[in-house]
């Protein structure tokens, strides 16, 4: 596998000028296949118009890669995500991890990581209902 696809992957995402995505075609295949938990999107310019509308949405974003594996043609990246939407005050954390299928450039993308966190907690009303009762359940736990 050819690791500098995956250095330039996180380089990518890792800078504060995430939605420039011009420095896609240097990493992803065009017919480049995005899923998570809440979209699934083929084709690498229909990913950039995604992330493009996305990035409007943002007024900042932190990643940090905690972790990578490689086996065969998959890298498995672990991260922490920090997330400012312009709508809302509220930063939103969430880990989660990024399994890669690489030939010679990224052929898919699939995220793992709770949805619940970029959907409902940025909204004024539910966020902080589904925050309270978060912090509840994990205080029960043995």
């Amino acid at each position: 596998m050819n690791l500098e696809i995956i250095d330039k992957f996180k380089k990518y995402y890792a800078d504060p000028m995430l939605f420039d995505v011009s420095f896609m075609d240097e990493f992803c295949d065009p017919d480049f296949k995005y899923e998570d938990p809440i979209v699934k999107i083929e084709g690498l310019e229909t990913f950039k118009d995604f992330c493009t509308k996305l990035g409007g949405s943002l007024s900042r974003i932190s990643m940090n890669y905690t972790h990578q594996s490689i086996l065969h043609d998959k890298a498995f990246l672990s991260w922490e995500c920090e997330v400012d939407f312009r709508l809302s005050q509220n930063k939103i954390r969430v880990s989660g991890i990024t399994v890669l299928v690489v030939t010679d450039k990224i052929i898919r993308q699939r995220s793992y990581y709770d949805g619940g966190a970029f959907l409902y907690e940025p909204l004024p009303v539910i966020g902080p209902l589904l925050r309270w009762l978060r912090r509840v359940l994990t205080s029960q736990q043995p």
